[in-house]
């Protein structure tokens, strides 16, 4: 909450990168399931207050995670007056009645791959995309999608601005420029 609240605009910011929003809540996941407060019968491993202690989270711990995620942290991100980059791993929710299958932001569990991208402006999808010829290295192409493509969420809400996938360049720079020609 710290780095969340922080007046980053004092110390010259203009933009904060939270790397990576997954990781933050696989954190909080974790201190939930080892406060033990949202659990009926929760299962445990080691003697509490020791490092062998582990507990299982329930599901009241993934909603607590996701909420503190989704709502809490990210309502004092937006509330910073700065440019907010956030960093997420990708996974993929199928629903259980029409078998849709969607890919976005990973956070805890599968509700927010959903919910989570309808909170931002902009949602890139970056992808590495590897071939090799016979003899020759590898190569990478990473691509900014800023589409969706397949089941893939990404987009650009912005009236009037249909800004295509860009093959990155080693420079992440460029791709910050080509954004910010048609964005602006």
């Amino acid at each position: 909450m710290a780095a969340a609240t922080g007046d980053w605009v004092s110390h010259g910011a203009g933009t904060i990168i939270w790397d990576t929003i997954t990781q933050t809540a696989h954190d909080l996941l974790e201190a939930y399931a080892k406060i033990g407060n949202y659990a009926q019968q929760q299962i445990t491993f080691g003697k509490r207050n020791t490092p062998e202690f582990h507990a299982h989270p329930t599901p009241g711990d993934y909603g607590a995670a996701q909420n503190s995620v989704c709502e809490h942290l990210m309502g004092h991100l937006f509330g910073q007056p700065l440019n907010l980059i956030v960093i997420a791993h990708e996974d993929w929710s199928e629903s259980k009645n029409s078998g849709e299958v969607v890919g976005g932001p990973s956070t805890v569990g599968q509700a927010t791959i959903k919910s989570l991208p309808g909170r931002f402006d902009t949602v890139i999808r970056c992808e590495a995309k590897r071939r090799q010829e016979p003899g020759k290295p590898p190569v990478a192409t990473y691509i900014a999608h800023t589409q969706p493509h397949g089941s893939w969420i990404a987009g650009v809400r912005n009236p009037g601005v249909n800004l295509p996938d860009i093959i990155l360049a080693e420079d992440p720079r460029h791709f910050w420029q080509e954004y910010d020609k048609l964005v602006s």
